[in-house]
């Protein structure tokens, strides 16, 4: 993608962050009861890997988080959906999960942006508790649970529910 004279500021230094370091990460504000959260667009294209969403965690902190997974790949890790690394966050143990591309519009906006009509994929960093406990785990604490939305298995309750709405009479 080559630089229009149409452009914003913004949008010029995204496409030059991903030709100069392979992609760019942009950080999202909690409004409307969305947590925080920060994820990378142009991975695919430079590495031809997912670009990685996190939530839940400081601004500074999720884009560090990126840099490090973005790095990883570069040097030669792949992740996919499934994938368990203790690589990223000290002293835990992340996962990685494919987020459904039917939130895409909702979350990676400038991803879309970016990519156009090519084919893109991105994968939730998730991590657990300070007492090693997941989000959608019995016990954990809520506020933690609602910082850290686990987009596939928002998408896959949300699509039960429809079809539980589809079969009544």
């Amino acid at each position: 993608m080559d630089p229009q004279d149409d452009w914003s500021p913004f949008e010029t230094k995204l496409v030059a962050d991903v030709k100069a370091y392979g992609w760019h990460v942009l950080s999202v504000f909690s409004n409307e009861g969305r947590p925080n959260f920060s994820y990378s667009v142009g991975m695919q294209t430079t590495l031809g890997h997912p670009d990685i969403v996190v939530f839940g965690l400081p601004l500074e902190v999720g884009q560090e988080v990126i840099n490090l997974v973005g790095k990883a790949v570069r040097g030669g890790l792949w992740l996919t959906d499934g994938t368990r690394s203790s690589a990223f966050l000290q002293g835990y143990e992340c996962l990685f999960r494919t987020v459904p591309r039917q939130l895409y519009p909702e979350c990676f906006g400038w991803g879309l942006w970016f990519y156009g009509d090519e084919e893109f994929s991105v994968l939730q960093l998730i991590y657990p508790d300070r007492f090693g406990q997941w989000p959608w785990e019995e016990g954990v604490d809520e506020a933690f649970r609602k910082a850290q939305p686990v987009l596939a298995e928002l998408f896959d309750h949300e699509e039960d529910r429809s079809q539980e709405d589809d079969a009544q009479p």
